[in-house]
């Protein structure tokens, strides 16, 4: 900094000179604060994920599915009431681009009013009219996986898990052992007593049901038919003739089976030694014959015509038969010498 100059009392001028001194202050950083860092711990109660979809679980609030197909948008999630969700409707299409607005001139016409927004309602509307079809208020319907819907309210849809109780096993009045058959949801299963039917010797039969008799004819007779057509001409039949005119003894020589356009004839040719002969349409055929959804083999001494599509499995050997037909497609509506189909000898002949 400079400072001011002196001069001294002497006659004779002197040369001026100039003294500058220079100030420095001492610099003092300034502290850095000292941060203490506290440690919080934080206790967080497990999420327990209840909802469940194709074995998969997820926590309410949890986005379970968010996805389109076609034109139609979905939403699933896991609500607080750990159910499953459902939404859906129409996907906006793109928006088109906006057009450049051209200029105007302006003219002197007083604006209109803004029309008011009428006020939302907050009536939540019944039903699901979205859904293709359209489904009503608490109608129910069966998903995939066992999985069935309920319509709430507003396009709203409930999805729940169905379990299964096994049923208890049936007692068959045949004495066959029940089989296990799908419910038409194709969740469930129920058990069934099949349709079995046979017949030997001079001859005896054990209708569908089991019921045992003996009955003597000379003719061709329905072993079954339905009493309320659902297949396209099905039945099988037999032929009897009395194979000892002195006893007037009745045997099977021939077992005739029906289905649609063909007509399967197995025919006993010759009794000592066994020879049988199959036939199609009266003309004779090779064996394994497979044609229009019918098959026929032979396993051991037993010829067996097979129609997989109705469950049908009829076998002939010469001198015995048996049919058995699947009860879900045939009980309660069979009709003829082997009997009704119903799980009880008491309507049987």
């Amino acid at each position: 900094t400079p400072t001011h100059s002196t001069t001294t009392g002497s006659s004779a001028p002197t040369t001026p000179s100039t003294v500058q001194t220079t100030t420095t202050s001492a610099w003092t950083p300034t502290p850095t604060p000292v941060s203490t860092l506290s440690i919080i711990t934080i206790t967080v109660s497990p999420i327990i994920k209840c909802c469940e979809l194709n074995d998969t679980f997820y926590a309410p609030g949890e986005v379970v599915y968010n996805g389109t197909h076609g034109d139609t948008c979905y939403f699933v999630n896991c609500s607080l009431s750990c159910t499953l969700e459902f939404y859906n409707w129409s996907c906006p299409s793109t928006p088109s681009p906006t057009p450049t607005p051209s200029k105007s001139t302006p003219t002197s016409s007083k604006p209109s009013p803004t029309p008011s927004k009428p006020t939302p309602s907050t009536t939540k509307p019944p039903a699901c009219p979205d859904f293709d079809p359209p489904r009503q208020e608490n109608e129910t319907w069966w998903l995939c996986d066992c999985f069935m819907a309920t319509c709430k309210y507003n396009n709203t849809v409930e999805i729940v898990r169905v379990e299964c109780e096994p049923p208890p096993m049936p007692t068959c009045s045949n004495g066959l052992t029940p089989v296990r058959v799908s419910d038409p949801d194709g969740c469930c299963w129920h058990w069934e007593c099949d349709c079995y039917c046979t017949g030997w010797g001079d001859p005896h039969y054990v209708t569908f049901d089991g019921l045992y008799y003996s009955y003597q004819g000379n003719c061709t007779y329905v072993l079954v038919e339905e009493i309320s057509p659902s297949v396209d001409n099905f039945g099988v039949y037999i032929d009897n003739y009395h194979c000892d005119p002195n006893d007037k003894v009745s045997c099977p020589r021939t077992l005739i089976v029906r289905h649609e356009t063909q007509e399967v004839l197995i025919k006993t040719v010759h009794m000592m030694p066994m020879e049988v002969q199959v036939q199609v349409n009266r003309q004779a055929v090779a064996v394994p014959y497979k044609k229009y959804g019918l098959e026929v083999s032979k396993s051991g001494i037993n010829y067996v015509v097979d129609i997989p599509e109705l469950g049908v499995l009829v076998s002939y050997n010469g001198l015995s038969f048996s049919v058995r037909l699947p009860y879900h497609r045939f009980g309660n509506n069979t009709k003829g010498q082997c009997g009704t189909c119903t799980n009880t000898t008491s309507d049987d002949c």
